[in-house]
């Protein structure tokens, strides 16, 4: 007769609760999900994303205003009517890449990574000046708009 292995079971268990808290506890660093900031940075993929309450043309014009005002040299810049990607660099020579999406006609989806791995702080000092040159009052769309 066999013995029922106990000890087997209890290994399996535990070694499912600790997969599924270190999974929990990975996806919980991944992004700051601060409730008085609206903008996210995403660590794993080092951008940071915001959703402003303006047009893609507003945005647009805002992002290029925002490389002025930062002294960053805009190496390219490629615009369609429902996107647009700038490349910069910074002074010293850091990369800087900026995607703008139109969400709805109100509202626009902005992406900002610095180098490969992102920098958080760089980024957000690139999103005050975007925000900063967008017109009328910094109003911010604090959720993303609902899907379609």
């Amino acid at each position: 007769m066999m013995r029922p292995r106990f000890h087997s079971v209890l290994s399996i268990r535990a070694l499912a609760f600790a997969s599924i808290t270190t999974a929990m506890t990975l996806t919980a660093c991944e992004t700051d999900h601060s409730a008085a900031r609206t903008a996210d940075f995403t660590r794993l993929s080092g951008e940071l994303e915001s959703y402003e309450q303006a047009t893609l043309d507003q945005t647009w014009q805002a992002c290029k205003t925002a490389m002025d005002r930062l002294a960053f040299v805009v190496t390219q810049e490629d615009r369609t009517d429902l996107e647009g990607r700038l490349l910069a660099r910074t002074q010293g020579g850091r990369e800087v890449r900026i995607r703008v999406s139109k969400e709805t006609t109100v509202i626009s989806k902005v992406r900002i990574r610095v180098d490969t791995l992102g920098d958080e702080p760089l980024s957000r000092v690139i999103l005050q000046q975007i925000e900063a040159a967008l017109p009328g009052e910094p109003t911010k769309a604090t959720t993303p708009p609902p899907m379609p």
